[in-house]
């Protein structure tokens, strides 16, 4: 054992300073050598229990390397700060549990502080004032209780994790609570440990050091953590790092760092534990490799934020388990989290963790600790943590009330680097003026009206004391401070977390994470009311559907409306224009069949292409036309004309197969719109003359079953004009049967064969329904009706939908004959449905509103037949008001075309008393008053129509005061 002796250096606050004894243990704890321990008596260290010799009360031994300026007894009390011990705990398990050759530096800070009645007082320079620069590092220091403190400690320590006492709570001189001497970084242990074989040095704190060892059994590489000197089994050291193992393993979550094994030496007794060897970085360095690349694109900026988020909200859940378990971290920070290689996340560094009396629910088991152990409820007034990160409550040594809320505080602080890449709590000096200037224009107070002021003067600088007493007051800069561009959405969610009073804060960690979690999905945040334009946003988000249909249904309208009005007024032009361009095609086509091979390959290409033209836009404007009354003789022409270009494409023979097949789809085509002009015996024909086209010819390898398809066409046209007449039925039946045959084998078939199939076996249940075999119909006609389902659900295609109806009908009436009314009244409710979908699709379709409403009569009528009663009233109710709205609407057309002609001959009455013509004007009055004597007679006395007839009144009264005639009683 040494003594240094501290020799008197100046005064303290009027007090002059004292040369003092101190004992100095091997485990690097010191204390004040009073009379009772520098006589002969056995004296033991506090801290480790090693025996020491006594001290010659005489000695007067200098060690300048321990020399330190210690203010006498009745002074005040005495700090020091220990960097050496900052990390036993903290930085050295969260460095070496990450592969990296991180050393912590070391460097003890002394200062003193003074008595309550001159907390303001200047603090005499320290004998070991170094500049330090971790301030990311635990740091423990004692406060005076209830007294504000403002001596400089030290330069930089607001990022290490800090533990410091009051020597009233220690009994004598402060110390710090894992001082030990350091040792050297190549003196390795034992290199064997039970199973395990320590390879190389990692890193040291105060408590402990930490190796990379080879488990032997299971050959993996673990980090092991032994005690850093030789100590006593009972001493307070071990107990202290066997509690803390005892922590770290009863956590077990994927997020905190497991422990592998604890054990002794079994040369020494020392304690020792493994744990995880985790290849990765810190939090840290992600955290600054994200601000540091601000050249990034701005999409990859947001990616990296995203993890770095959801890094945290794992991080946020390894925290609320902890304190399910009844443990608070109480030293949250970046360092102390650890990313791996596959963006696994471990929590670190439980060494001054806080094992609280309780568990905050009771759906996990509290940590257990051993006999040895007690809650280590931290001594009040004693600050434990590292500032930069600290809660309020736990800067100002408050631990009665540091809890749970103290680490969402942390959590908070680690969101905060995330946004802004700095620490929230660091020294006035280390502020830009731009920082400050936004800082105190946010925030006008005492306190930063003077921050500006301070940070231009090179001489104003802030110690740590300043800062956690800053810490203290909730004096403190947000987020959007330090970067303006920071998420407002999610720097509110930091300030709620970092509250000065926790209870306004979130309730626990589980919570932040729910609120990161809702941002990172674009949904509101609690902490941050989002302006409209955001709300607006998120709404049409999330009804996408309802939007987008409101919006299709008005734009459906509209185009409606003007596809009306071109139809019919440009119908004409558009034909012009069709026939002109089949003619040029037309003219291609003759061109290409006086070349060779490749312009025979040429011409096959322009034939597709002017088939697949044609079947475009030629027989869906048919069908468009059909649906107008009056336009059916220009549909008439237009096939007509259609006959024509189809029957030039095949009018050259060739024995090319390839030509030969669209010459086939050419001609069935031709059956398709003879047939639709009623010509049967053309149309048969057409269907004929495809069908010879397609024998002899081979599959092509690339489509095995589209040849199959064409031929199977081919039957079901012919099937389909032979079911005209009575007479060719059966002929019918043989044609759709063939059809069948031909594609019920093939496994996959396309859009095209599927269509072919369903039309096959719905042409073939008519027969059947035609012959009285209705069973069979009923079966075809499931058949089709469940596979032109599909398709009408695949490809909204006219002629799925049309076939899809027309299967319905037939269905619903086939199982009418067979008495099977509940299917019946099923098949016409789908139907009903159906038709509704489609005019909602396309309003403009009075086609699809009248055969809906034929649906529903039919429905009522089996629902009769089956005594529903009250169900058949319900269609009936439909019906009616289906009906009236339809009446009302045609009405006020009519009645808006007659009220048009009234004020046309109210203004010819206007016109011919300009020219003088007496008797022409008296004519047109007597018309007009007429028509509106009509109007009245026509509109019916409801409210729909009370304005009208409310303006017919008002001008007939006009006209008829005019005309000299008595005004009518309003009716």
């Amino acid at each position: 054992m040494a003594v240094s002796t501290m020799p008197a250096m100046g005064t303290y606050q009027g007090t002059t300073m004292e040369t003092l004894k101190l004992h100095i243990c091997a485990c690097g704890h010191q204390w004040p050598a009073t009379t009772a321990t520098t006589g002969n008596a056995t004296i033991s260290c506090p801290v480790c229990g090693t025996p020491l010799d006594p001290i010659d009360p005489g000695e007067t031994k200098q060690d300048p390397s321990r020399e330190k300026t210690v203010p006498p007894e009745e002074s005040g009390d005495q700090l020091t700060f220990d960097h050496s011990a900052t990390s036993a705990l903290s930085s050295a398990a969260s460095s070496d549990t990450i592969a990296s050759d991180y050393n912590a530096e070391e460097s003890t800070l002394v200062a003193d502080i003074s008595p309550a009645t001159e907390a303001t007082a200047g603090f005499p320079p320290s004998s070991h004032d170094p500049e330090d620069h971790h301030v990311d590092q635990t740091i423990d220091l004692p406060t005076h209780s209830s007294t504000s403190v403002s001596s400089a400690t030290g330069n930089n320590v607001t990022d290490q994790t800090l533990d410091l006492q009051t020597s009233a709570t220690a009994g004598q001189g402060a110390a710090a609570a894992t001082d030990g001497p350091a040792a050297s970084v190549s003196e390795l242990p034992t290199r064997h440990q039970g199973s395990h074989s320590i390879t190389r040095f990692l890193a040291e704190g105060g408590l402990g050091k930490i190796f990379v060892a080879q488990d032997k059994r299971l050959e993996r590489e673990v980090v092991m953590k032994t005690i850093r000197f030789t100590a006593k089994r009972e001493s307070e050291a071990v107990v202290r790092f066997e509690r803390e193992a005892r922590i770290n393993a009863q956590l077990e979550h994927p997020n905190i760092v497991p422990i592998y094994q604890a054990g002794t030496n079994e040369e020494d007794g020392q304690p020792y534990y493994t744990m995880k060897f985790i290849r990765g970085r810190e939090f840290k360095e992600l955290i600054d490799d994200y601000h540091n690349n601000s050249g990034d694109s701005d999409d990859d900026r947001t990616m990296e934020l995203r993890r770095l988020l959801t890094l945290f909200v794992n991080t946020c859940h390894a925290i609320s388990y902890a304190h399910d378990r009844g443990v608070v971290h109480r030293d949250i920070k970046p360092e102390n989290i650890a990313v791996g290689e596959f963006e696994e996340l471990l929590v670190l560094d439980w060494g001054i963790a806080k094992v609280l009396n309780e568990p905050e629910s009771g759906d996990q088991r509290q940590v257990m600790l051993g006999p040895n152990d007690s809650l280590e409820k931290t001594q009040q007034g004693r600050i434990v943590g590292t500032p930069a990160y600290m809660a309020p409550e736990q800067a100002a040594g408050q631990n009665d009330r540091v809890g749970p809320a103290a680490d969402v505080y942390a959590l908070g602080g680690v969101l905060f680097r995330i946004l802004t890449g700095k620490t929230p709590h660091r020294r006035l000096q280390e502020h830009s003026q731009a920082e400050v200037s936004r800082w105190t224009k946010r925030k006008q107070t005492d306190r930063t009206s003077m921050l500006s002021d301070s940070i231009t003067r090179d001489s104003s600088t802030e110690n740590t004391i300043d800062l956690l007493l800053r810490i203290q007051d909730g004096v403190i800069a947000a987020p959007r401070d330090i970067n303006p561009n920071a998420p407002a959405a999610l720097a509110a969610v930091c300030q709620k977390a970092m509250e000065l009073n926790p209870a306004l804060r979130y309730n626990d960690a589980a919570q932040l994470a729910q609120e990161i979690n809702c941002w990172l999905a674009d949904e509101a945040v609690a902490a941050f009311p989002d302006p409209w334009s955001t709300r607006v946003r998120r709404w049409i988000k999330r009804h996408q559907t309802l939007v987008v249909g409101t919006a299709a249904a008005v734009a459906a309208t509209v185009i409606g409306l003007i596809a009306i009005v071109f139809v019919v007024t440009n119908a004409n032009a558009q034909l012009d224009n069709k026939n002109h361009q089949l003619d040029r095609l037309n003219s291609s086509l003759k061109k290409s069949n006086n070349a060779e091979r490749a312009a025979r390959q040429q011409a096959l290409r322009h034939l597709k292409d002017a088939r697949i033209s044609a079947d475009a836009w030629l027989l869906d404007l048919s069908g468009d036309l059909q649906n107008y009354p009056g336009l059916e003789a220009a549909r008439v022409r237009l096939l007509e004309k259609a006959t024509t270009y189809y029957e030039s494409f095949t009018s050259k023979p060739t024995s090319d197969p390839q030509l030969r097949i669209e010459y086939a789809r050419c001609q069935m085509r031709l059956g398709d719109v003879w047939r639709l002009l009623g010509d049967a015996q053309k149309s048969k024909d057409a269907y004929t003359q495809a069908a010879n086209s397609l024998s002899g010819i081979q599959a092509p390898p690339a489509e095995p079953g589209a040849l199959a398809v064409l031929r199977a066409n081919s039957h079901t046209g012919l099937g389909l004009v032979y079911s005209d007449q009575p007479a060719t039925h059966d002929h019918a039946l043989g044609e759709f049967e063939q059809a069948i045959q031909l594609l019920s084998p093939l496994e996959k078939l396309g859009t095209a064969g599927r269509n072919a199939l369903a039309t096959a076996h719905w042409g073939a249940a008519k027969i059947y329904d035609t012959q009285g075999d209705l069973e069979k119909a009923k079966q075809f006609l499931s058949k089709a009706t469940a596979e032109f389902q599909k398709l009408t659900g695949e490809e909204d295609s006219p002629r799925f939908i049309a076939r899809r109806l027309n299967t319905l009908n037939d269905l619903g009436s086939v199982l009418e004959k067979q008495g099977q009314l509940a299917e019946s009244a099923a098949v016409h409710n789908e139907a009903v449905q159906f038709y509704s979908q489609l005019m909602t699709a396309q309003p403009s379709r009075a086609d699809y509103f009248d055969e809906r409403d034929q649906k529903m009569a039919q429905l009522e009528i089996a629902l009769r037949q089956m005594g529903h009663a009250e169900t058949a009233l319900v269609v009936d109710n439909a019906l009616v008001q289906d009906y009236s709205a339809r009446f009302q609407e045609t009405l006020l057309k009519t009645l808006g075309y007659l009220e048009n002609r009234a004020l046309t001959h109210a203004a010819r009455w206007q016109l011919m008393v300009t020219l003088q013509k007496d008797s022409e004007s008296q004519q047109a009055l007597q018309l007009a008053i007429q028509d509106y004597h009509a109007l009245l007679a026509a509109a019916p006395s409801t409210e729909l129509f009370a304005e009208h007839r409310s303006r017919y009144q008002t001008a007939l009264s006009e006209l008829q005061k005019s005309a000299g005639d008595k005004p009518a009683d309003p009716q």
